[in-house]
């Protein structure tokens, strides 16, 4: 539930279709910024959903990184060229971080 008109974590998480560890990555990183954050110890981070927005627009789509993960499956397969396996991983790695497309 939105508060304020902020997204909790996990609504983030819903929205990008990423866990809430990864949320909690995106946030130590500086890929989301919070905007608030709820009272008291353990408070969730609040986010705007703009900010959101703009994160979805250039992550990679689902399809891809369904296609990173096929790739990671592969090259953890692979039992051939240790080299193969690399590039693999190489790639799968370019289509997380959005310059493989």
């Amino acid at each position: 539930m939105a508060v304020n008109g902020l997204l909790t974590s996990q609504e983030v998480a819903d929205q990008l279709g990423v866990s809430m560890v990864t949320v909690a990555r995106m946030a130590r990183d500086g890929t989301l910024t919070p905007r608030d954050k709820v009272p008291g110890g353990r408070g969730a981070y609040l986010f705007d959903p703009a900010d959101v927005h703009n994160v979805a627009r250039t992550r990679p789509s689902s399809q891809l990184r369904a296609r990173a993960n096929e790739l990671r499956a592969a090259a953890t397969a692979w039992d051939g060229d240790p080299a193969f396996a690399d590039w693999l991983r190489q790639r799968a790695h370019a289509i997380d971080e959005g310059t493989g497309r």
